[in-house]
């Protein structure tokens, strides 16, 4: 298992909100989520899901991508968007190419 430490940045302000609560309530703004792992230059399976309720319904919004941890071991999960009401959660997961040859891991947030 890897150590992960997850970062949100408000546009427009240099100091970086360590995430360490599952629950996390932001204001209007826009904001990016980073990570950092000791994984260094490691592919990563970014995953993302954003749940919001409308109308007595639940709509689901799904994105994945693949992203690569720099020498230092930061990766950019979400680039900066306005993040919309509902719970998005986060999940980062070795590549599937290298879990052939790798331990498996998998990080939620």
């Amino acid at each position: 298992m890897t150590d992960w430490e997850f970062l949100l940045e408000k546009k427009g302000e240099s100091q970086k909100i360590q995430v360490k609560t599952s629950s996390l309530e932001i204001g209007a703004g826009e904001y990016r989520l980073l990570a950092r792992s000791n994984l260094i230059n490691c592919e990563v399976e970014i995953r993302v899901i954003h749940q919001l309720k409308e109308a007595e319904k639940y709509l689901y919004r799904t994105q994945k991508h693949l992203a690569k941890t720099n020498h230092e071991g930061m990766i950019v999960l979400i680039p900066f968007i306005d993040f919309e009401p509902g719970i998005w959660t986060i999940t980062c997961r070795r590549d599937i190419i290298s879990e052939l040859f790798n331990p498996p891991w998998l990080k939620t947030l």
